[in-house]
């Protein structure tokens, strides 16, 4: 059994005989009738998709390398102190930590980004290229600080 199982069984019990992928993963709350959408690691989907344009290939500005040297080397108390290798070089086992994507995906990753293209721009360099990172981090961010909400 892998980490998922417990999550592909919890939305089988939702689905009873049906394919959860038809229905687009949405059922109806069996007590109010509201409809319910079901995802399974909605941060780990995210952050792949960072990695990726529509077209299946690599992001441009090199979304994960560069600002991450840029942190560690320009600044002396790092911008996003928690970014490490590790949330970009997956292994099996990492890939199931959430906080891995979360880190990748929230207000300080966001903040970083503009301040590596805040950076390029001083330089003199053209930091336009990583205007669709940022975009995609403006909206990851308000979801991943979304779904952190504790319900009280």
């Amino acid at each position: 059994m892998d980490g998922a199982d417990c999550n592909r069984q919890f939305i089988k019990l939702h689905f009873h005989d049906k394919d959860p992928a038809e229905d687009k993963f949405v059922t109806y709350n069996i007590y109010t009738g509201t409809p319910m959408v079901f995802m399974m690691d909605p941060k780990g989907v995210w952050k792949s998709s960072l990695f990726k344009d529509k077209k299946g290939k690599r992001l441009r500005g090199n979304y994960s390398k560069m600002p991450i040297n840029w942190d560690q080397a320009s600044c002396s108390l790092p911008v996003h102190e928690k970014l490490t290798t590790q949330h970009f070089q997956l292994d099996p086992a990492s890939k199931m930590r959430n906080h891995l994507a979360e880190d990748v995906l929230d207000h300080k990753m966001l903040f970083l980004i503009q301040k590596y293209q805040e950076d390029i721009n001083d330089r003199g360099k053209d930091g336009s290229e990583i205007e669709a990172t940022i975009c995609l981090l403006k909206h990851t961010s308000n979801l991943i600080e979304f779904l952190m909400i504790k319900c009280q």
